[in-house]
């Protein structure tokens, strides 16, 4: 009956980015607290997730040289921010209370947007068109074999 997308499924996938979205803010910030080089700038929210982003790859890329890509690596990179965070508490909150002053509500209703258009485009061929065959094998290849 045609490619019907239901709502439910769209706002499961647009929570499930604004968790990983959460999940780099949190890892940009304490990337930021515990950098030595202390900034001459405020980093805003979407600033801090793509420092976030940028962590997290660097540990996937790391953790599948010695282990391959399983569920429990995420968890693992999120118990050792969580372990930073609570170590600098203070600074910590401070980075994330300066990026939240620093970020545009205006900004973030973009955001929001995009998301919705992502969590979307996520779920059907209708936007783009993806076979997502080479996703498939990339992910394989670095499971069994690391980087």
């Amino acid at each position: 009956m045609g490619s019907s997308v239901h709502i439910q499924t769209v706002i499961r996938s647009f929570l499930f980015l604004l968790l990983f979205f959460g999940e780099f803010v949190i890892l940009g910030a304490i990337f930021l607290t515990w950098s030595t080089r202390k900034f001459s700038c405020t980093f805003n929210l979407l600033e801090q997730a793509l420092v976030g982003f940028c962590v997290a790859s660097g540990f996937a890329q790391i953790w599948s040289l010695f282990g391959g890509l399983f569920p429990f690596s995420n968890p693992v990179l999120f118990g050792i921010a969580i372990g930073l965070a609570l170590l600098q508490r203070s600074a910590f909150i401070q980075t994330v209370r300066e990026g939240l002053s620093a970020t545009r509500k205006p900004n973030l209703i973009l955001f929001g947007l995009f998301a919705v258009a992502i969590a979307y485009n996520a779920l059907t061929s209708g936007l783009c068109y993806d076979n997502d065959l080479y996703h498939l094998l990339g992910v394989r290849w670095a499971a069994e074999y690391g980087t």
